[in-house]
């Protein structure tokens, strides 16, 4: 039944359950709140201002609408009265990017509700806001993906009403909005409602158990492997790091490697283009490859030689601060170079003069420092010549193997994954297909959140906003003490090294296939990202992939690296998997670049929106229209993205426009803009036409 704000009455019914996460009494409500709001500002670059002019909200069977924000805040007091919710008996709302509609909420919430608790993982980013009876919570940290996405994956009745509305037109609160506009609104409600629902019937959860965010799930299921045996809790107190240890495994940590070929920078590559990627990357390096499993333990203070270093990669693994003076590639063949720009810059001993290939160093002269991993460090020197390099200080770990708890979780949705994929794609059924492909889903984001889940640092700031509405960034002083407190805890297992030494196994593999398999064999790397390559190829190098990859099969049937399917097929981690043949390939520096399989033009720009907007009807590769168009200068206007500013310290005040007087008060303004291709690689001529050893 759907009520105005002024008259509402609330009808819904439901009951209290204890908070499963807490160890206070706090108690959840059996009905949850969706809410969303629209709106809109006065396009004015110099004196911006933006308000609501509509909203809606869903509890049981009441469906709530109106135009101010003080009128919602009514309506939710009527909520809270209604089943004497307080601050011990909370109300859950969800919101979908809920760091974008408590831009303009909160003022008007604080002012009902004067103390508030916040979790929030950087500026703008909430996790959750709790104030008087309810907590907000971000149903785009549960699901991860956009609303159209999750009711699409969901297969949900309601559906977003996709290009109905035109963001660009402004409204305000006291005109008359179409049947269009409020059918819009109560359908992201409604889709919303039962997103939730069905995301909670599908992992089997109430209320009072449905993690914060998606990577919760993969934590509560690697738990679960962890707790059922108990020596867990003696090998993962065995692992326990300190304050030192900690500091030098975040300086040794790095993501994925995005680059391109620096020769072949800005030109449309024609020719034999394939395309490969790994069978899910990281879960595959927790599977098969070793990491630290005991306590680092120092080896040396200082003095090392780099061959000393090397010899202890075969019985462990390493944690080494190096001190280098001067570097350069050791020649032209090195296309893709590994040492990142940032860790020099963050590492400098002394002035550093770098010369940089797409954040990746080319040559640097001056003095730094690195923490390295025995996988970095072994790339690096086969990769660098340098003027001279000291060894520091040198920790060592036990190799092995990740503890079983991980590895049955890994097992676990990779099993699931690939078994319901066999069978989604057999099924002649609609509705079975429909659910198969939701379970396929589960089981696709389970098994990539487990390296979120083990790449979380221990040591994190924390996120306030001040009386003023100002964020504030506060630093644990004290991380020695932080990483006590986590080991104390009953509830801690994960070891962060797991995660730093997964995405090192990751880099270290992609590199061994660009540089002793396709390059080795006659092929020309053009193109990586994290666990994807374009590659020029010819039958010798994708003889060679294959056999590698036939090669790694054998070791899996030795060392079980794969999982049999309910049809008894054997699916095997750690493979490096073809996807396509391309005709033409171009880039321009990393997440920038372009291809042509079979006619078909597809980008990928970071910065560059998909699409115009929600209709769908105009995309960045219409507005790129050929590939030779990927080059410096050129402009996105209509499929340039979004700029986004926040007012967060605007008070609640009247603000008249076009003769009308609007509730505003602190907001989040985006608008569309242009993205200008920027060829972030034009500094490097003289390296293109490098000669070996020039």
């Amino acid at each position: 039944m759907i009520q105005t704000a002024s008259d509402y009455t609330p009808t819904f019914s439901g009951k209290w359950f204890c908070d499963s996460k807490r160890k206070s009494k706090r108690k959840i409500f059996s009905e949850f709140v969706s809410l969303d709001t629209e709106t809109s500002h006065n396009h004015n670059h110099e004196n911006p201002a933006g308000w609501i002019y509509q909203w809606c909200f869903a509890i049981g069977d009441d469906v709530v609408v109106g135009r101010k924000p003080s009128e919602l805040v009514d309506a939710l007091q009527c909520v809270a009265s209604h089943v004497g919710a307080n601050e011990q008996n909370v109300i859950l709302v969800y919101v979908h990017n809920l760091s974008y509609d408590m831009a303009y909420l909160r003022p008007f919430l604080l002012e009902r509700w004067s103390k508030a608790k916040m979790l929030a993982i950087a500026n703008h980013k909430f996790i959750t806001y709790t104030l008087g009876p309810f907590e907000f919570r971000c149903s785009y940290k549960l699901s991860n993906r956009s609303l159209e996405k999750w009711c699409s994956d969901l297969a949900t009745e309601h559906q977003k009403m996709v290009g109905a509305v035109d963001y660009e037109t402004i409204h305000t609160q006291a005109e008359t909005l179409t049947d269009t506009d409020w059918a819009y609104q109560i359908e992201d409600v409604l889709t919303l409602r039962e997103c939730i629902q069905k995301q909670l019937k599908l992992y089997g959860d109430t209320l009072a158990t449905v993690p914060l965010t998606s990577t919760g799930y993969v934590r509560r299921e690697c738990k679960r492997h962890y707790r059922e045996d108990r020596k867990n809790r003696k090998r993962f107190l065995n692992g326990k790091i300190n304050g030192e240890i900690y500091t030098m495994l975040t300086r040794a940590f790095s993501g994925g490697l995005t680059h391109g070929n620096r020769f072949y920078m800005e030109k449309t590559v024609i020719g034999n283009i394939a395309h490969r990627d790994f069978t899910s990357h990281y879960p595959s390096c927790q599977k098969c490859y070793d990491f630290p499993v005991g306590r680092f333990c120092l080896y040396s203070e200082k003095g090392m030689t780099v061959e000393e270093l090397q010899s202890l990669e075969s019985e462990y693994c390493y944690l080494a601060e190096i001190v280098i003076r001067d570097c350069c590639i050791k020649n032209r063949d090195v296309v893709l170079p590994v040492i990142s720009e940032s860790k020099i810059q963050s590492g400098q001993v002394s002035r550093c003069d770098i010369e940089a290939d797409n954040g990746r160093v080319l040559e640097c002269k001056g003095i730094f420092s690195l923490v390295v991993t025995e996988l970095d460090f072994y790339w690096i020197n086969r990769l660098y010549d340098f003027g001279e390099i000291f060894i520091g200080k040198v920790y060592i770990s036990k190799k092995g193997k990740l503890p079983n708890y991980l590895i049955d979780t890994v097992d676990e949705f990779f099993f699931a994954k690939s078994d319901i994929k066999e069978r989604e794609k057999a099924e002649t059924d609609k509705q079975k297909k429909i659910e198969l492909f939701i379970d396929l889903l589960k089981s696709k984001n389970s098994l990539n959140g487990i390296y979120g889940m083990t790449a979380t640092k221990i040591v994190r700031e924390s996120y306030t906003i001040n009386d003023m509405g100002e964020w504030i960034k506060q630093k644990p002083t004290d991380i020695n003490g932080v990483i006590e407190a986590y080991y104390k805890n009953e509830n801690s297992f994960m070891q962060y090294q797991y995660g730093v030494w997964t995405t090192a196994h990751a880099r270290y593999q992609l590199l061994y296939y660009i540089y002793d398999v396709i390059i080795a064999n006659g092929g020309e790397y053009l193109y990586c990202d994290t666990d994807s390559c374009f590659y020029l190829t010819n039958d010798e190098c994708e003889k060679a992939i294959e056999e590698e990859n036939e090669k790694r099969r054998k070791e899996g049937d030795e060392k079980g690296n794969y999982i049999t399917t309910g049809n008894k097929k054997k699916v095997y981690y750690n493979q490096f998997t073809f996807e396509e043949f391309s005709e033409e390939f171009r880039f321009l520096h990393a997440k920038c670049y372009a291809f042509v399989t079979k006619g078909e033009l597809k980008c990928v720009i970071a910065g560059v929106s998909a699409y115009e907007d929600s209709t769908r009807q105009y995309s960045r590769e219409d507005e790129l229209g050929e590939i030779d168009n990927l080059k410096d200068g050129f402009v996105f206007r209509r499929c340039g993205g979004v700029t986004v500013k926040y007012d967060d310290t605007s008070p609640i005040r009247t603000y008249t426009y076009r003769g009308e007087e609007l509730e505003v008060a602190s907001a989040c303004i985006i608008e569309k803009g242009e993205k200008t291709l920027n060829n972030e690689m034009s500094l490097f001529d003289e390296w293109k036409g490098w000669e070996v050893n020039g």
